[in-house]
């Protein structure tokens, strides 16, 4: 394993995987822990954020369309486009704030195709 270079995958008996073992001179990873830790003190956190909220709303509107619901307006790119702040937990509840919203709006219409007996009333 680590005289050979191989990596280790470690699983349960199931198969779901637990750990991974890597040799001790691959410290790739510890230039990507800095590059991340680097990235969340400056704007890039900010980006990398609206991003994956963008990301997650946009899949949201894929499914509704599949099933005939109403989609998020698009006004939602707008709002987190606008979102400026150098406050760091501002930003984080504003983003939260849009996503949550957007996301109780989601759940009630993927849950409204739900037969009415065995409908979830939250997720």
């Amino acid at each position: 394993m680590g005289f050979w270079d191989i990596d280790t995958l470690v699983l349960t008996q199931r198969g779901r995987p637990v750990a991974m073992l890597k040799s001790l001179d691959d410290d790739s990873h510890v230039q990507t822990r800095v590059a991340q830790y680097q990235a969340s003190l400056d704007e890039r956190a900010f980006e990398i954020a609206k991003h994956i909220v963008m990301a997650k709303l946009d899949g949201q509107n894929i499914v509704l369309r599949k099933y005939g619901l109403e989609p998020h307006l698009d006004n939602f790119r707008e709002k987190i486009e606008r979102t400026e702040t150098k406050n760091l937990e501002l930003f984080r509840r504003r983003m939260t704030g849009i996503e949550g919203k957007h996301t109780q709006r989601y759940y009630q219409q993927i849950f409204s195709l739900f037969p009415e007996k065995i409908r979830p009333e939250t997720r």
